[in-house]
């Protein structure tokens, strides 16, 4: 499903990645932009800005690099920044009315709540309140043919196509722009038919194309037979929110490290009772979750929805024998003494279960959210503990003689901890 999700959308990912120094390099002077690498980055960067606009910016933009770098030509009246600062706010004008156009049109439409204040919430998102007027179009040496050809080769991604003036580019542009719908509709009926998931970069690659939809200003990257953008927007979140309406039961199951440490009193009939600090890697622990949420709201917003998530933990018998050195101990009138203590632990059962429930408090953006849970721990751990020491060496030999003092023991160790917690997660 996520291959057929991701085929989908390459057509766009791969725009995105264009080398575009390299794809108008005939037309560009390549030996100044090159002699840079932060006049490739600017360069790659303002193409892919002013192309998401419209394609047609790309022509007045290369005109103006080959003016102004090219020539050294430094006066915006004569290096044609002045004409791509009108026209990239009129298209974007155009775009702004095209999108208000759509907010009216969404207020008829018949779409349940949820779908339709989510769409909306995105539209005014995208509105661009900075423009404010159409601008009056400069008297300006436009080449349209060569302006097509230039957003010819951006829609198509063909780097190898020499411009040829007797070619009607125009059509060609349509052309590509129509291969660019059909992904998309691709993609729309993947998800009407469960071939695919909603995934949120789809709507950030159809703004990126709002001019595919735009049926005004003479645009030439629309066909009569295009789908009204509403439309593409209300299948996309009526399949999101039927997915978010539904139960989900998650399973994981995982092997993974912990660490238990416990404090040991060993008996010493000669010296005074050792406290030894033992701890113990668990490398083997396997662990059972299972998830649960259920949507108890439609839209988004505190309590929205409630999951509970429950994981039992179980450790499988293990024996590890270790030498660790005890602690020197005073004896009174007697003197210091201390050995090497010799230990077997044989873990007998290492057990644990935890239940957490959460849910949303404050909705900060639709993936972000603060979350408030609280969580659950029971833990049971238990160890047969074998100690033996050897021998028990004197400190000081000279004064006292050495003798040994076999001490062996064995003791059932075992703990249970129960825990509440609450926790704030974002």
């Amino acid at each position: 499903m996520k291959k057929v999700l991701l085929l989908s959308l390459l057509f766009f990912i791969s725009i995105h990645a264009q080398d575009y120094v390299k794809l108008y390099q005939e037309f560009i002077p390549l030996q100044r932009i090159k002699s840079s690498k932060s006049l490739i980055s600017t360069f790659n960067k303002n193409i892919d800005a002013l192309a998401k606009i419209n394609p047609d910016l790309i022509y007045f933009y290369i005109k103006y690099m080959n003016l102004m770098i090219g020539e050294n030509i430094a006066n915006p009246d004569s290096n044609f920044k002045n004409i791509l600062d009108i026209y990239s706010n009129n298209y974007r004008y155009q775009i702004n009315e095209f999108l208000s156009e759509q907010l009216d049109l969404l207020e008829k439409k018949e779409c349940s709540y949820r779908v339709k204040k989510e769409i909306k919430n995105i539209f005014v998102s995208r509105l661009n309140f900075r423009i404010k007027t159409l601008q009056k179009k400069p008297e300006a040496d436009i080449n349209n043919n060569l302006q097509d050809y230039f957003s010819y080769l951006y829609l198509s991604k063909k780097n190898d196509i020499e411009y040829n003036p007797e070619i009607k580019y125009k059509n060609l542009c349509l052309e590509s722009a129509n291969k660019l719908r059909s992904n998309i509709y691709q993609y729309i009926k993947e998800l009407k038919t469960n071939k695919s998931d909603p995934n949120f970069n789809f709507i950030d690659d159809l703004f990126n194309h709002t001019y595919l939809f735009m049926n005004s200003y003479k645009n030439k990257y629309y066909s009569d037979n295009t789908t009204n953008i509403l439309d593409l927007f209300e299948i996309f979140f009526k399949k999101y929110f039927k997915i978010w309406n539904q139960i989900e039961v998650n399973y994981s199951f995982d092997i993974i490290p912990n660490k238990y440490e416990f404090t040991y009193t060993i008996y010493d009939p000669v010296a005074l009772d050792t406290d030894v600090k033992i701890d113990y890697n668990l490398n083997t622990f396997y662990n059972l979750g299972i998830a649960y949420q259920k949507r108890i709201s439609e839209d988004y917003g505190s309590f929205a929805f409630i999951k509970i998530q429950a994981g039992v933990s179980y450790l499988t018998q293990q024996i590890k024998n270790r030498e660790i050195e005890g602690n020197i101990a005073a004896l009174q009138g007697i003197g210091r003494f201390g050995g090497p203590y010799s230990f077997k632990q044989n873990l007998k059962k290492y057990y644990s279960f935890g239940v957490q429930i959460s849910t949303p408090f404050i909705y900060l953006s639709r993936p972000l959210r603060i979350e408030g849970s609280i969580n659950y721990t029971f833990q049971t751990i238990s160890y047969l503990i074998e100690f033996t020491r050897d021998k028990y060496s004197l400190i000081n030999p000279n004064q006292y003689p050495q003798y040994v003092v076999p001490i062996k023991e064995s003791d059932e160790f075992e703990k249970n901890n129960h825990q509440f917690t609450p926790i704030f997660a974002i």
